[in-house]
């Protein structure tokens, strides 16, 4: 009997025995497998940091260029914006504006009319403020004409009657809305100067109105002022030319 209990303990510690070590041999495994899994992480870990290290490299090397390119484009851009700066100069200093545009306008007029250009140059080396005028002018009125008129006096002559004035406006309108005999002041009329060789200027635009006419040795200036009802009032001055 003391055999039997003997061999049952004897049984009992190779199964403690054989379970401690399967315990151990467990651990093991683990304790391997972790530091396979530590070694494999550290590894890839620093592969990501060398990546990621490259790729800082590579923007910074990037981002020099790019600063570089900045600085480039400034100076263009400051070389572009003076030239611009010289052309914009340039024009405003060789192209003309304001009256004297449109003295060049009505020199290039003259010049397609057929007046020559050594005419020009001889008449704008000869203009001066001071001019022989006469100092009195004349003052005459007559109607301005419209569809509905139909009175006479609608013309008036200067320069001893060789220079005749005549014109037309819109007719005005009543407060019920209909048309009636007489111009409208406040829109823009028409007005004609038939000269002595029977040719006519015209001049449209709203009143007061200006303009001058050269007559063999003379310069007839005209202004011309609305009047009473209907009429309009031509003051006329003259001048020796050029």
């Amino acid at each position: 009997m003391t055999l039997g209990l003997y061999e049952t303990r004897a049984r009992r510690a190779r199964r403690i025995r054989w379970a401690v070590f399967k315990w151990i041999l467990v651990l093991a495994a683990i304790g391997a497998a972790g530091v396979y899994g530590y070694g494999t992480g550290s590894t890839l870990e620093q592969r990501k940091v060398a990546a990621l290290n490259d790729e800082i490299e590579h923007l910074s090397e990037r981002l020099g260029d790019l600063q570089a390119e900045q600085g480039s484009l400034q100076v263009a851009l400051a070389k572009s914006n003076s030239k611009l700066a010289e052309v914009t100069e340039r024009y405003e200093r060789d192209v003309p504006n304001g009256p004297l545009a449109e003295l060049l306008d009505e020199v290039r007029a003259r010049l397609d009319a057929g007046v020559t250009m050594e005419r020009l140059s001889f008449l704008v080396g000869a203009a001066e403020n001071e001019r022989d005028c006469d100092g009195a002018p004349l003052e005459k009125r007559f109607l301005l004409t419209t569809p509905l008129s139909t009175e006479g006096n609608d013309f008036v002559r200067f320069a001893e009657g060789t220079i005749i004035i005549t014109g037309d406006g819109p007719p005005a309108l009543s407060s019920a809305g209909e048309e009636e005999a007489w111009f409208d002041p406040a829109k823009p009329i028409t007005l004609r100067f038939e000269k002595p060789d029977g040719s006519l200027e015209e001049k449209q635009g709203r009143l007061p109105l200006s303009h001058a006419l050269v007559v063999g040795d003379r310069e007839y200036r005209f202004k011309v002022v609305a009047g009473e009802r209907g009429f309009v009032r031509v003051v006329a001055d003259s001048c020796a030319f050029p």
